[in-house]
């Protein structure tokens, strides 16, 4: 009865949803004993493995965890029933396993609600560890989408195409400890899941276009309805129809002004014109090129120029508004002509507007290919810290960085994410823009993440679930906001700057909000590290992502950690630099330098202790001036407004001298030399010269412009550079 049941599930799952296996894994060599951990995003997935696995092997799930047609169908099977508060049935089970049979576990316990990883319990681990039996992860895509899912979200349909996935083996090792073993198991495979999971979710094929063709096809609509995706100040809520239309008309009127492979400056704030423009040069090669209008003429200029940008798009009525007339000038001036947006959606006839129409109908695809080789866009690095470099990143960069995100947090379609940062910066463009756009996360955009008062009352107003910014404006978010502001806001994501823990416990106390610390850079898509909803710890910037390595760099000075340096599928293709316009410099045997001096704990979680270049040398030892920053800081702890920023200067005597600059007017050094003493610092750990200035200045990511802020206190102090 059991091989007719399972012949019936074969003939059922591959007429009806044409069902693909894919084996990494060597099934026939993996001997008697076996665990396959599966993911489980809807009601049948169980049937899946039923069918396809060969024998019979036996299924342990939770209490409750499988229930109405599977259950019936299961009940022809071996189930074991293993509950948490019952270490008896994992014992009963291992006893089977050791007789030679498989087994089939759920790694989330029960059928997921998002489609991605949740809690992943670590029973299976433990199973494969007292049996000595692999592990072996399985994931089942495309049954997420069905009527069998419990998933709230559109793109329903009653036959997806299903793609089951073997991944290859792993084993749990022994530890010592009873409880560290099960947090260990735990840990490690919850890393196996998103592993398999991000390499399941990533096709190196797929073109930043043709992924959002994909997401337009699966949450495009909700039976017979259309689902807005889209929002900005503008109100006007669209669909995947509204916008990939759109972006067919304006990828015609760029067809006519520039060529296969240009790179093409875009100057627009955060709006769904942006992104329509972005997806229009990416359908058909061109390379967006995200211009810093905040940046200043002279950088934008040096931008063009190493980035070879002949041409740029902008809008008649952003530029009025913020009156960039005369940058517009000196871009023609320099060569680079200037198309606005709103002349080439006039020029439009009737004919292109049905043309474009036409081909979202069919869901026209011009260039699906993606890759390491084919550029996905052009980024510019902050120049925080020094001249601004051009950034070239692949499709293939910024869909596995989509992937890597996914792969980690738990947002899905059921969220609403609400982004105020600006996509000419990498963590607005993929993390905030992107990544919703492509998951089929309702997204709102908003021009600015200044607007203090404004952007809490808008997530109010919208029911915002999701939002990503810096410790700087989420900080000011909590002073301006009402404790209801943010009563549906659970996922807030820090990045960019390092998390401060006042900031932190004003998001808790006032709203009961945890920010989770991100990590990462433009060279890197940028995310690079991320605390999650299931592991978090305080102080850290979480783990790395899936598709990332890393070592550490030691560095003279540096007892504990050292530089991190990281190679992976979100890495760069490389750099254009002024030196050598349009040359790409890619980084060296793939291995990307961050700058960042780090310690990794025995757990994984990273921890940043400084910048590279945010070290000055005293009488021949290395100082951390965000060290320094932090004990001026903690010396006048009562003072929450205080901000400090401590650079460092020549001097003759010692090599250099630390200045502090404060937005406090009487602070004293020698409260801070007290502070320093008493906590075990050296001295030189004291700045010798105090300026004061009522604030820190700040780029628009964000960041402290201490570039800015160097040259002003040189310059104050009377000092050549």
């Amino acid at each position: 009865m059991y091989s007719i049941v399972k012949f019936v599930l074969r003939a059922i799952f591959g007429l009806c949803f044409r069902t693909r296996l894919v084996y990494e894994a060597k099934i026939g060599k993996l001997g008697k004993k076996a665990v396959f951990l599966a993911s489980n995003m809807s009601t049948i997935d169980p049937l899946i493995l039923m069918a396809y696995l060969p024998g019979r092997p036996v299924f342990a799930f939770a209490p409750g965890a499988c229930r109405g047609v599977a259950r019936l169908l299961l009940g022809l099977a071996d189930v074991f029933t293993i509950d948490s508060t019952n270490p008896q049935g994992l014992k009963d089970l291992a006893e089977v396993v050791n007789s030679g049979r498989w087994a089939v576990m759920l790694a989330e316990g029960k059928v997921g609600e998002s489609g991605l990883i949740a809690k992943v319990y670590e029973a299976p681990g433990l199973l494969a560890q007292q049996t000595g039996a692999p592990i072996v992860p399985v994931q089942i895509e495309g049954l997420q989408h069905s009527c069998f899912s419990r998933i709230k979200s559109a793109g329903r349909r009653m036959f997806p195409r299903v793609r089951v996935t073997f991944l290859k083996e792993h084993r749990v090792v022994r530890d010592e400890g009873a409880r560290a073993t099960r947090e260990r198991v735990g840990d490690y495979l919850y890393r196996v899941m998103q592993d398999a999971f991000y390499r399941t979710h990533i096709d190196r094929n797929l073109s930043i276009f043709a992924s959002a063709v994909r997401a337009a096809r699966l949450y495009g609509r909700r039976g017979l309805k259309r689902v807005p995706i889209i929002e900005d100040i503008e109100r006007k809520p669209m669909g995947y129809r509204d916008v990939l239309v759109r972006s067919y008309l304006l990828a015609g009127r760029f067809n006519r002004i520039s060529k296969r492979g240009e790179h093409v400056g875009l100057m627009l704030p955060n709006s769904i014109t942006n992104l329509c423009a972005f997806l229009g040069l990416s359908a058909y090669g061109r390379v967006p090129a995200m211009l810093n209008f905040s940046s200043g003429e002279k950088n934008i200029l040096n931008c063009c120029k190493m980035a070879v940008v002949g041409k740029a798009i902008t809008s008649r009525k952003f530029v009025a508004a913020l009156e960039l007339g005369a940058l517009v000038g000196a871009l023609e001036r320099e060569g680079v002509k200037v198309f606005y947006i709103e002349d080439l959606i006039k020029s439009a006839g009737p004919a292109a507007k049905l043309a474009a129409l036409a081909k979202y109908k069919r869901k026209y695809i011009p260039e699906k290919r993606g890759g390491h080789d084919a550029k996905g866009v052009i980024l510019f690095t902050s120049g925080s810290e020094g001249t601004p470099k051009a950034v070239v990143l692949s499709q293939f960069n910024i869909m596995s960085n989509v992937a890597q995100f996914g792969a980690t947090i738990n947002a899905g379609p059921s969220d609403v994410w609400f982004n105020a940062l600006p996509m000419f910066h990498s963590f607005g463009l993929t993390v905030c823009t992107l990544t919703p756009f492509l998951s089929g996360i309702p997204l709102f955009l908003y021009p600015t993440p200044l607007h203090y008062r404004v952007i809490p009352e808008l997530c109010y107003q919208i029911g915002a679930t999701v939002m990503a910014a810096t410790n700087t404006f989420l900080r000011n978010y909590a002073k301006n906001a009402h404790p209801y502001d943010f009563m549906t806001m659970r996922i807030v994501i820090n990045g960019a700057e390092i998390l401060r823990e006042d900031t932190r416990m004003a998001w808790i106390e006032k709203f009961g909000v945890r920010i989770v610390q991100g990590y990462g850079a433009t060279e890197t898509s940028p995310l690079l590290t991320i605390c999650s909803q299931a592991y978090n710890r305080t102080g850290s910037i979480g783990k790395l992502v899936p598709g990332v390595e890393c070592r550490i760099k030691q560095l003279d000075g540096v007892a504990e950690g050292g530089e991190l340096v990281v190679r992976g599928d979100n890495i760069m293709m490389g750099y254009m630099k002024i030196d050598k316009p349009g040359v790409l410099q890619p980084p060296k045997d793939g291995w990307y330098e961050t700058g960042d001096v780090v310690r990794i704990d025995a757990d994984g979680y990273v921890f940043i202790k400084d910048r590279v270049k945010r070290f000055a040398k005293i009488a021949g030892e290395m100082v951390s001036l965000t060290a320094v920053e932090n004990i001026c800081r903690d010396a006048y702890a009562k003072d929450e407004e205080l901000e400090v920023a401590c650079v460092g200067v020549p001097d003759e005597a010692k090599g250099e001298k630390l200045v502090l600059v404060a937005t406090r007017a009487d602070l004293d050094l020698s409260v801070v030399s007290a502070y320093a003493k008493k906590e075990g610092f050296s001295e030189l750990y004291v700045p010798k010269v105090f300026i004061h200035r009522e604030s820190i200045p700040l780029l628009k990511t964000g960041k402290r412009d201490y570039i800015s802020l160097k040259e002003e206190v040189l310059s104050g102090l009377g000092i050549a550079k």
